[in-house]
């Protein structure tokens, strides 16, 4: 049984999934490259390690960790919302974060920090570089397309839609009666 196509949900669903990206393939780069400092070298991991070690929740041994894998999931996360492969995984993977961030920031206000935001380098978002509210806020409307990509899947501009269809060449076989979506609904 094939899908109807909505194509305004569709539009909806790409955007979503390219605002998403640029979000996070953005706040990635700043994360691992941030810009050139005084010493000819990037300071993004540096700027980027302070500012999780500031949230003062993990162990110091853990702050390098963090700072490594944060950036690179942000950039794979992105990099697979833009060719639209594993939407709902990437999505997933991006909201549960966002939760985190969201929860990370709550903690801080409550806990009294006065701590500037990292997420985006020198630059800021939407919100002031003291953090507050305003990044909770920031966070929770990033968390709506993200939750509708998780909800609703790639819609039909992406790599996913094509393998759906049985275009990408199933292998195994899998696909010979149609493909079923991660929804478990048939394609």
């Amino acid at each position: 049984m094939k899908r109807n196509s909505n194509p305004v949900m569709d539009g909806l669903l790409f955007v979503s999934r390219m605002a998403l990206a640029a979000v996070f393939a953005f706040a990635a780069y700043h994360k691992l490259f941030g810009e050139v400092g005084n010493s000819g070298h990037f300071t993004g991991p540096q700027e980027f390690a302070r500012s999780v070690d500031a949230f003062e929740v993990l162990p110091k041994n853990m702050v390098p960790v963090a700072t490594f894998v944060v950036p690179w999931v942000e950039a794979i996360c992105a990099v697979l919302l833009v060719v639209g492969y594993w939407t709902r995984a990437a999505a997933g993977v991006l909201a549960l974060a966002l939760v985190g961030f969201i929860g990370l920031v709550i903690s801080a206000i409550a806990r009294k920090l006065s701590l500037t935001c990292g997420c985006f380098g020198a630059v800021q978002l939407f919100c002031p570089k003291e953090l507050g509210w305003c990044n909770v806020v920031q966070n929770g409307v990033l968390l709506l397309p993200a939750i509708l990509l998780v909800a609703k899947g790639h819609g039909r501009l992406g790599v996913d839609g094509a393998c759906g269809s049985g275009a990408c060449g199933c292998g195994s076989g899998a696909c010979a009666g149609g493909a079923v979506d991660a929804g478990g609904a048939s394609t």
